[in-house]
Protein backbone atom coordinates (compact mmCIF):
# COMPACT_ATOMS: atom_id res chain seq x y z
CA UNK A 1 0.00 0.00 0.00
CA UNK A 2 1.19 3.40 -0.41
CA UNK A 3 -0.32 6.09 1.67
CA UNK A 4 1.76 8.70 0.81
CA UNK A 5 -0.60 11.53 3.11
CA UNK A 6 -2.05 11.02 6.45
CA UNK A 7 -5.18 11.00 6.00
CA UNK A 8 -4.59 7.96 3.32
CA UNK A 9 -2.27 6.59 6.63
CA UNK A 10 -4.90 6.73 9.24
CA UNK A 11 -8.03 5.19 6.24
CA UNK A 12 -5.75 2.25 5.15
CA UNK A 13 -3.78 1.63 7.70
CA UNK A 14 -5.12 2.82 11.01
CA UNK A 15 -2.85 4.82 11.89
CA UNK A 16 -4.69 6.80 14.57
CA UNK A 17 -4.58 10.91 14.41
CA UNK A 18 -3.16 11.12 18.07
CA UNK A 19 -0.03 9.52 16.80
CA UNK A 20 0.66 11.76 13.80
CA UNK A 21 -0.46 14.57 15.95
CA UNK A 22 1.38 13.60 18.90
CA UNK A 23 5.07 12.49 16.87
CA UNK A 24 4.56 13.24 13.10
CA UNK A 25 4.30 11.24 9.64
CA UNK A 26 7.93 10.91 9.85
CA UNK A 27 8.65 8.91 13.42
CA UNK A 28 8.80 5.21 14.46
CA UNK A 29 5.48 5.48 16.19
CA UNK A 30 3.66 5.78 12.92
CA UNK A 31 5.94 3.56 11.01
CA UNK A 32 4.87 0.93 13.71
CA UNK A 33 1.33 1.70 13.21
CA UNK A 34 1.76 1.53 9.52
CA UNK A 35 3.29 -1.80 9.32
CA UNK A 36 0.58 -3.40 12.06
CA UNK A 37 -2.06 -1.76 9.99
CA UNK A 38 -0.97 -3.61 6.61
CA UNK A 39 -0.18 -6.86 8.05
CA UNK A 40 -3.87 -6.40 9.45
CA UNK A 41 -5.51 -4.93 6.74
CA UNK A 42 -3.79 -7.67 4.17
CA UNK A 43 -3.68 -10.61 6.64
CA UNK A 44 0.04 -11.02 6.15
CA UNK A 45 2.22 -12.76 8.37
CA UNK A 46 4.61 -9.84 8.30
CA UNK A 47 4.87 -6.32 6.92
CA UNK A 48 7.25 -3.19 6.64
CA UNK A 49 6.74 0.44 6.72
CA UNK A 50 8.66 2.95 5.73
CA UNK A 51 7.85 6.58 6.20
CA UNK A 52 10.39 9.78 5.52
CA UNK A 53 11.59 12.66 3.84
CA UNK A 54 13.01 11.86 0.72
CA UNK A 55 12.99 15.59 -0.15
CA UNK A 56 13.75 17.61 -2.24
CA UNK A 57 12.11 19.55 0.49
CA UNK A 58 10.05 18.95 3.24
CA UNK A 59 12.35 18.22 5.97
CA UNK A 60 13.31 20.21 8.83
CA UNK A 61 15.83 20.89 11.65
CA UNK A 62 14.59 18.04 13.60
CA UNK A 63 13.76 15.33 10.70
CA UNK A 64 16.09 16.67 7.62
CA UNK A 65 15.84 15.89 4.22
CA UNK A 66 16.92 11.68 4.08
CA UNK A 67 15.30 11.19 7.97
CA UNK A 68 13.15 7.68 6.84
CA UNK A 69 11.81 5.28 10.09
CA UNK A 70 11.13 2.18 9.25
CA UNK A 71 9.00 -0.36 11.07
CA UNK A 72 8.42 -4.26 10.90
CA UNK A 73 5.52 -6.21 12.04
CA UNK A 74 4.99 -10.20 12.77
CA UNK A 75 3.47 -12.92 14.31
CA UNK A 76 4.33 -12.92 17.94
CA UNK A 77 8.15 -13.69 17.70
CA UNK A 78 8.44 -11.64 20.68
CA UNK A 79 5.73 -10.55 22.91
CA UNK A 80 3.79 -9.25 22.93
CA UNK A 81 4.28 -9.83 18.97
CA UNK A 82 6.94 -9.17 16.95
CA UNK A 83 7.85 -5.47 16.39
CA UNK A 84 11.24 -3.89 15.08
CA UNK A 85 11.16 -0.27 14.07
CA UNK A 86 14.68 2.17 13.69
CA UNK A 87 15.04 5.34 12.11
CA UNK A 88 17.85 6.03 9.82
CA UNK A 89 19.61 8.98 7.58
CA UNK A 90 20.18 8.88 3.90
CA UNK A 91 21.67 11.07 1.80
CA UNK A 92 21.31 11.92 -2.29
CA UNK A 93 18.82 13.55 -3.87
CA UNK A 94 15.16 12.27 -3.87
CA UNK A 95 16.02 9.26 -5.93
CA UNK A 96 18.82 8.20 -4.38
CA UNK A 97 17.08 8.28 -0.80
CA UNK A 98 14.09 6.36 -2.33
CA UNK A 99 16.06 3.60 -3.31
CA UNK A 100 18.75 3.29 -0.52
CA UNK A 101 15.21 2.94 1.66
CA UNK A 102 13.47 0.23 -0.21
CA UNK A 103 17.05 -1.52 0.06
CA UNK A 104 17.43 -0.79 3.94
CA UNK A 105 13.90 -1.96 4.21
CA UNK A 106 14.06 -5.49 2.41
CA UNK A 107 16.83 -6.02 4.28
CA UNK A 108 15.58 -4.71 7.88
CA UNK A 109 12.55 -6.98 7.36
CA UNK A 110 14.56 -10.41 6.24
CA UNK A 111 17.26 -9.67 9.70
CA UNK A 112 14.46 -9.17 11.21
CA UNK A 113 12.28 -12.78 10.69
CA UNK A 114 15.84 -13.81 10.42
CA UNK A 115 16.58 -13.35 13.75
CA UNK A 116 12.92 -13.65 15.54
CA UNK A 117 13.15 -17.03 14.15
CA UNK A 118 16.62 -18.22 15.49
Amino acid sequence: MVSYSNQAKQDLLEVRTETLATFGAVSVEVAREMALGAKKKLKSNVSVAITGVAGPSGGSAEKPVGTVCFAVAGPGFFEPGFENSTTRHFAGNRIQIQEQSAEFAMNFLVNSVTKAMK
